[in-house]
């Protein structure tokens, strides 16, 4: 995770590393070709954007 300044507001945003993991995972899942490991890592980085998601809508409410 990084913090990056949008319009003098910070948001929470992904590395460009945990993006591209997003991607490769979502990728292979459309594929079929996920491991039972895999699946569970997937779920976990959409839920950690799902509350990033939810943080940054508050932030920039308050702001």
């Amino acid at each position: 995770m990084k913090l990056s300044k949008v319009r003098d507001i910070h948001l929470f945003k992904f590395t460009e590393e945990l993006q591209s993991r997003l991607e490769k995972l979502s990728e292979k899942k459309k594929a079929g070709l996920l491991t039972t490991e895999e699946d569970a890592e997937l779920a976990g980085i959409l839920e950690l954007d799902r509350i990033f998601t939810l943080l940054n809508a508050k932030i920039i409410s308050e702001s």
